[in-house]
């Protein structure tokens, strides 16, 4: 749409150009100079006007984005989690797929919603996010993060301390003492309505043997086998951790094979905080 904008553009100026010059050979100096400028207005306002009402309008969504941006991280959310209603604050450490709103065309992981950087530039004005929805949300997975210390400049999917010392300090200063700001696991780790292992995971039972006593209870660890044999990198090195917390609802971690042999203390701490987390989504409903 541009160049042809451009091409009218300047089109007008040449004929604006044209005609004043036409009426200066035609009129008297003073009459010619003073028709030709108000006809030079005339067009640079006729030029001007779309590329100031496309500026006024990309300003406007600028500033719903804002606006919708400082609304979702300020909320609560309410829903389901296999049968058990849960309830949490909208903290930056979560990242959070559900079943996405009425209407709303679900992919394979249904909808998902980084709590980091809930509204960028790609957030569509029709688009209905957490805080908007109106009708029970089912959540699929809601995954919990800890603090990154390797961030990436620009990365705004990122969480850092800043991050969450704002959020805490700032913007939901009731939470300060809550387990969203004091107690932050070591490691990543997900409640997930399924926590089925995919078809090249085999069940590991002698490093599922060393959860088998746990604040969670028994644990199962199941280990990703390429189905190419030469790929001896990806053949039972990466796991996964998972225990069922309530029916239906599972906590998972994604783990190496290292760190359950050598008794990660980073794992072991992840695991003991997550009862607590489990208590925080179902007493606060």
């Amino acid at each position: 749409m541009l160049v042809p904008f451009v091409a009218s553009s300047a089109a007008l100026g040449m004929a604006g150009a044209s005609i004043v010059l036409w009426i200066g050979h035609q009129q008297p100096r003073w009459a010619s100079w003073a028709t030709g400028t108000a006809i030079l207005g005339l067009t640079a306002s006729v030029t001007l006007w779309p590329i100031t009402q496309r500026e006024i309008a990309k300003r406007q969504v600028a500033e719903d984005r804002d606006v919708r941006a400082a609304e979702i991280i300020r909320a609560d959310f309410a829903g389901f989690l296999a049968e058990h209603q849960i309830a949490f604050p909208a903290s930056p450490r979560l990242h959070i797929f559900d079943e996405c709103a009425p209407d709303v065309e679900a992919g394979l992981f249904g909808c998902s919603t980084s709590l980091t950087n809930p509204v960028t530039v790609f957030t569509k004005p029709n688009d209905v996010l957490l805080h908007e929805r109106r009708d029970s949300i089912n959540f699929r997975t809601i995954s919990i993060s800890p603090v990154e210390h390797d961030c990436r400049a620009r990365n705004d999917y990122c969480v850092t301390q800043e991050k969450v010392d704002h959020w805490c300090r700032e913007i939901r200063p009731d939470q300060t003492d809550s387990i969203w700001c004091r107690d932050i696991p070591a490691m990543q780790f997900e409640l997930r309505r399924d926590a089925t292992p995919g078809p090249s995971d085999r069940d590991e039972p002698e490093l599922t043997a060393q959860y088998l006593d746990t604040a969670l209870g028994p644990g199962r660890v199941t280990c990703f086998y390429s189905p190419n044999p030469a790929e001896t990198d990806r053949q039972g090195v990466t796991c996964r951790l998972a225990f069922d917390v309530a029916n239906g609802v599972s906590a998972t971690l994604g783990v190496h094979r290292e760190q359950i042999t050598t008794g990660d203390p980073l794992l072991t701490e992840t695991i003991k905080l997550i009862p607590d987390y489990w208590a925080s989504f179902t007493e606060n409903r």
